[in-house]
């Protein structure tokens, strides 16, 4: 099956997402206060972003003819593939450096710590394997060092930092309890889960798979199968929809609250 997203969509979501982001950058920014916003959260959320980009590059500069997910050589949806990734790693970043700016100085710089060494050990280390071999110009079939790079992120590190996002949660649903709502933007999270659901939902078609989709949910095994080839990105940005629903409705259901007892 070949890719069915136009490189038209393609740009509408990649502009789309910038947008989604711009509230909540533009919240922070205005009250300079994160209290509200749990660091780990947002910690969570640029460590998946940094492993989808990280896939992504892996995939990006050593692409072979068997790829599903990069034409060999890369074509423009490739690139707008891989653009998209990187404007989410970016915005992601910016936006847990705004809560780190605004948080207090020691929980801030433990989060900043983890989020360095997790950049280290995943995308910096796939730049530099690339960079080493002259950007992957000499991939063979013996090539088992990238062999090793990629089906580690693929079968053991997304997975966990797919639960990682979902585990996350709670964390922010704790701070809200404790400190409110005043730092969180309800149209950004809206903007956000809806974006991003169609996101996740056009990564399921970006991918040239040789078989029928209805076969990849028939059994567990040729869902892993699909999840760890290609799956993960559309798994791992509807997860991301989900959960800032989720703290939509939160948020949404607060601030009626708030209202109402105000109007008592």
């Amino acid at each position: 099956m070949s890719s069915f997203v136009s490189n038209w969509l393609r740009i509408l979501l990649l502009i789309l997402s910038i947008f989604s982001f711009r509230p909540q950058l533009h919240l922070l920014h205005q009250i300079g206060d994160s209290t509200g916003v749990s660091l780990a959260y947002l910690l969570c959320n640029v460590i998946s972003a940094t492993e989808q980009l990280t896939i992504s590059f892996c995939y990006m500069f050593n692409a072979q003819s068997s790829d599903p997910f990069v034409h060999n050589p890369p074509n423009a949806g490739d690139w707008l593939d891989f653009l998209q990734f990187a404007v989410t790693w970016c915005l992601s970043s910016t936006l847990f450096l705004f809560g780190v700016f605004h948080s207090p100085a020691r929980l801030g710089r433990k989060a900043f710590i983890v989020d360095i060494t997790f950049l280290s050990l995943s995308l910096l280390a796939a730049i530099l394997y690339v960079l080493a071999n002259l950007c992957g110009a000499n991939y063979g079939s013996q090539d088992w060092e990238y062999s090793i790079l990629l089906g580690s992120h693929l079968i053991f590190v997304n997975p966990m930092v797919t639960l990682l996002a979902i585990a996350a949660l709670p964390a922010q649903l704790r701070e809200l309890k404790r400190h409110g709502h005043a730092a969180l933007s309800l149209t950004g999270l809206a903007s956000q889960a809806a974006t991003f659901t169609v996101l996740g939902l056009s990564w399921v078609y970006r991918a040239r798979l040789d078989y029928n989709l209805s076969d990849v949910f028939r059994t567990w095994g040729s869902f892993t199968s699909w999840y760890q080839l290609v799956g993960w990105a559309a798994v791992d940005h509807l997860v991301f929809a989900v959960m800032q629903g989720i703290l939509f409705f939160v948020v949404l259901g607060r601030k009626r609250t708030v209202t109402a007892k105000r109007g008592e």
